[in-house]
């Protein structure tokens, strides 16, 4: 089951907000069922007090005057006058939170506990398992409805469905192939960030290392299989490997086992230039905890562990976190996370002041010691 906790608290202080009289514009996407700026037209502009880098002014618009609600995430008209096409009965309608139960190739949305139910026709792929509720909004609100949906759990019959899908997976280009069993892929950025696969023999292994290495703009890798496809570019950087246990021999009698490959940037974030950084966690690993150490060395100042959920429920929110596409069941979460240091200042500072999150005191620290 998956809960947006953090989205439905500010779901719910925009819908105050538009129960109040106010005309509202939602700023980030998935827009939870409110109008989104794109469809007004307008993109209110964001300014810093140079005596407080955390206020927000007035966003000046064609419309008049937008005030940004920090807390809710939305745009809120103070001055000025909506245009007649969204005033009356053509004003963007009251969305209502809901909740969601996912099946093979659709989707029922459950409003106000049982009020309403809505079938979608929405097929969530087995890359978003970790993280539905995103993608589930993204759909309603290309179809324009007035939803919010906060939960999500998936019916028993959409993972036996994703296990009957399961043909074989397999890396491959014009001259290579092998059988992997495991992948995490960045779709936007069209890098390869971990993969386990068998490879035919050592030279197999070693083309498969050197074509993810390549510096040719040219070369490519293709992930195929259980249902999804991705082609890969070249990472330009040596991927770290490792063989975890030993298969088989090949006829020259070389050992060849299941070869593990990692993206360099899920390492060391201050040894790469890079404005981003992978975080990968095994269904042993826990990422939250891999997420804030790996993020305290990125920053240029220190964050707690006790943060790590409001981080990367925030950090969803505001683009600085994105959830990678995985096959297989050898990894169990991955996210690209980015070095916005101006991003993250803005995270912290409004957590501690909506104390969302807390410093804690030399006391906690003896007592968890």
């Amino acid at each position: 089951m998956a809960e947006d906790t953090y989205g439905l608290a500010r779901f719910k202080q925009a819908l105050a907000l538009y129960d109040s009289g106010k005309f509202i514009v939602a700023r980030e996407k998935p827009y939870n069922g409110f109008l989104g700026n794109e469809k007004v037209g307008i993109l209110a502009g964001r300014h810093y007090d140079p005596n407080n880098s955390y206020k927000f002014y007035d966003g000046k618009t064609s419309w008049g005057f937008f005030n940004y609600n920090y807390d809710a995430r939305v745009w809120v008209l103070e001055k000025g006058e909506v245009p007649e096409k969204y005033q009356g009965e053509n004003k963007p309608k009251r969305p209502h939170a809901a909740t969601a139960v996912i099946y093979p190739r659709h989707t029922l949305i459950n409003i106000g506990d049982g009020v309403r139910v809505v079938d979608a026709d929405i097929d969530v792929p087995p890359q978003v398992r970790y993280g539905p509720t995103n993608y589930i909004n993204e759909q309603l609100n290309k179809d324009e409805l007035p939803i919010f949906v906060w939960k999500a759990e998936f019916d028993p019959s959409w993972e036996t469905a994703q296990n009957e899908k399961g043909d074989t997976l397999r890396v491959f280009n014009d001259s290579i192939q092998a059988i992997a069993s495991a992948a995490i892929c960045d779709e936007n950025r069209m890098q390869l960030v971990a993969l386990q696969y068998m490879p035919n023999d050592a030279q197999i292994a070693k083309a498969i290392r050197a074509t993810l290495a390549n510096n040719n703009s040219k070369e490519f890798i293709t992930i195929s299989g259980a249902g999804e496809r991705y082609t890969l570019r070249g990472a330009k950087k040596g991927f770290p490997a490792a063989v975890v246990n030993t298969k088989s021999k090949t006829t020259q009698g070389a050992s060849v086992g299941v070869v593990v490959l990692v993206n360099p940037l899920t390492g060391d974030p201050q040894l790469w230039t890079e404005d981003y950084f992978y975080v990968i966690a095994t269904p042993n690993q826990d990422l939250e905890a891999e997420f804030v150490t790996r993020l305290n060395l990125a920053l240029p100042w220190p964050v707690q562990p006790e943060w790590a959920n409001y981080l990367l429920a925030e950090g969803r929110s505001g683009d600085l976190v994105q959830d990678l596409a995985i096959i297989g069941d050898e990894f169990a979460k991955a996210v690209a996370v980015h070095k916005n240091d101006e991003g993250w200042r803005e995270i912290i500072a409004k957590g501690l002041e909506g104390e969302y999150i807390r410093f804690q005191t030399i006391e906690q620290v003896d007592n968890h010691g």
